[in-house]
């Protein structure tokens, strides 16, 4: 799980990095150069909400098993507690 984690947090690194690497430069008041601005700032848009999506999705996925493990863990202790009730009645 540990490794999972790291991975994505590379890969968020990763998409934060081409995020800013493009920068969005209008370089004079033409049609074209004024279309290519706004076709730049489009895409940084959809690669923001996108990376969103991703990062909704990984943490929706991570409560889900972290959910998982606290209900296995609860049974867990409760088998303890059980055990120890047992112990301690047979003194």
């Amino acid at each position: 799980m540990k490794k999972s984690i790291l991975l994505i947090a590379i890969f968020i690194i990763l998409q934060n990095n081409n995020l800013r690497s493009e920068n969005c430069i209008l370089n004079s008041g033409s049609a074209n150069d004024i279309n290519k601005y706004n076709q730049c700032i489009a895409n940084q848009m959809q690669m923001a909400r996108n990376q969103n999506r991703m990062e909704l999705e990984y943490l929706r996925n991570e409560i889900i098993k972290l959910k998982e493990e606290n209900f296995v863990l609860k049974q867990k202790l409760d088998q303890i507690k059980d055990t120890l009730k047992n112990i301690f009645l047979n003194l």
